[in-house]
């Protein structure tokens, strides 16, 4: 027997602001805070240049744009992120990289499903100033509902991960065990 282990629908935010309003979409959408993980730098990534303005008005409102939002979620934590600094958020994928994910964001959001493409992509992008937001969904009906949600928000993307697939055919230590 085959079975997917979880499913998510991750999107990505150039705005604190817009990522903050997502999640309140969320809630309003009866989405439980359990299913919901929200990530970012906890500084607004170097200003291109000609951009002194964007990172002014960025270091005013980051992270503390998302902290209303976030509160549903049970306020946010900070963690050290291997190659990315300290970052900031909420939900299952911050509690992962706090707990021990060896630091990894890559591996906290494979432990919520991500395959190892889709986690190292993510990371990317908040690396690049992006805020991420990763919800648990059940189906594929679910995850359009989610999606719409966040993309009525300003989702810059969205992916709809299925799981990843595991089954019974071997689970022994190996040969001569």
């Amino acid at each position: 027997m085959v079975r997917l282990t979880s499913r998510a629908l991750a999107g990505t935010f150039e705005d604190p602001a817009d990522a903050a309003r997502a999640i309140e979409g969320l809630r309003e959408a009866h989405v439980e805070p359990d299913q919901v993980s929200v990530l970012l730098r906890s500084e607004p990534p170097p200003a291109k240049p000609g951009g002194r303005e964007r990172e002014t008005a960025a270091r005013g409102r980051w992270p503390r744009a998302l902290a209303p939002a976030v509160h549903w979620l049970g306020g946010l934590v900070s963690a050290e992120a291997a190659g990315l600094g300290r970052v900031v958020g909420a939900g299952a994928a911050l509690d992962a990289l706090a707990g021990g994910a060896q630091g990894s964001l890559v591996g906290a959001l494979e432990g919520l499903g991500l395959p190892l493409w889709g986690a190292r992509s993510y990371q990317e992008q908040v690396r690049q100033g992006r805020v991420l937001v990763v919800v648990a969904v059940p189906d594929r009906t679910v995850a359009e509902q989610t999606r719409r949600v966040l993309a009525d928000y300003g989702a810059v993307e969205t992916f709809y991960f299925t799981g990843r697939l595991y089954g019974t055919a071997y689970h022994g230590a190996g040969p001569g065990a």
